[in-house]
């Protein structure tokens, strides 16, 4: 008798317990702008055939944030002196 009674009392605790209040759900995650050049994203697609697509698109960023570094100082070099012209033009 005293087995009969333990059993029916067991499972109205194991019922009662699991019908707690879920926990709330955590808030989504906020989307990660992207990062890095619009021409090089495609690169990340590079992960689907085993290689690092994100390593990849950082170094070629790398490399065309250098190239334009690099002409902006070439036309900053090749560039008249146009503002010592124009003063002795308003004289």
């Amino acid at each position: 008798m005293h087995r009969s009674i333990n059993l029916p009392a067991a499972l109205v605790l194991v019922t009662l317990t699991g019908c707690g209040e879920d926990p709330p759900a955590p808030p989504p995650a906020a989307p990660v702008p992207p990062q890095g050049r619009e021409e090089t994203r495609k690169l990340e697609a590079a992960g689907a055939a085993g290689y690092d697509g994100a390593a990849l698109r950082r170094s070629a960023d790398q490399m065309l944030d250098e190239r334009d570094r690099q002409a902006k100082d070439l036309e900053a070099a090749q560039a008249p002196d146009t503002p010592s012209e124009s003063t002795d033009e308003a004289k």
